[in-house]
């Protein structure tokens, strides 16, 4: 039961990190990651992309199709890549920034502090 809470909790919190990085582009100090040079705008135009300046990490789909819930080789949960391209791609993302983009915000780690209580009071209420 215990891993079923805690699944519940993280995953809800993989979601929220995919929402903010790849939809909204916002780093993990509730900044904007960036903004595309007007010319690489026109670029992205032409290619269809969403007409929005702010760095979201899609252009290829990649990145955001590879990030996911995961479970580790030592039972333990966390959020990232499988591939190894993608890995190392967001290891760059960040140098390239000089941001921290993939961790938690203070926000989403409230967020799983609150949910991680909630879920263990109805765990314990079963009891």
């Amino acid at each position: 039961m215990r891993d079923k809470v805690l699944r519940r909790v993280l995953e809800t919190v993989h979601v929220m990190t995919d929402q903010r990085i790849f939809r909204d582009g916002i780093d993990a100090n509730g900044k904007l990651i960036g903004t595309y040079s007007t010319s690489y705008q026109k670029t992205r135009r032409r290619e269809n992309y969403p007409m929005s300046r702010k760095v979201i990490l899609q252009a290829t789909s990649q990145m955001v199709n590879d990030y996911k819930f995961l479970v580790l080789p030592d039972g333990n949960y966390g959020s990232g890549f499988s591939n190894d391209a993608n890995y190392d791609k967001s290891i760059w993302v960040e140098k390239t920034y000089k941001k921290p983009i993939f961790e938690l915000t203070d926000s989403e780690d409230k967020k799983m502090e609150v949910l991680l209580e909630k879920e263990l009071s109805k765990y314990l209420g079963k009891l």
